[in-house]
């Protein structure tokens, strides 16, 4: 990863770390593919989730490969 890259990447985290406050919980919808990732930002979440599983059976392929 580049040095760039790696700003990029901790930036994102830090952003992340931000909405994570003490007595608002941070709910994270899990989207399965682009659209319903659009479809989740677009209903005003602040981070959307997801996770190896529901990208790979969303393309039609077993998980863990």
């Amino acid at each position: 990863m580049s040095a760039v890259e790696q700003k990029a990447q901790r930036e994102k985290a830090r952003l992340l770390r931000e909405l994570h406050r003490p007595g608002e919980p941070l709910v994270l919808a899990n989207a399965w593919d682009v659209p319903s990732a659009r479809l989740v930002a677009g209903a005003g979440a602040r981070a959307v989730a997801t996770a190896s599983a529901s990208v790979s059976w969303s393309l039609g392929s077993a998980d863990g490969g």
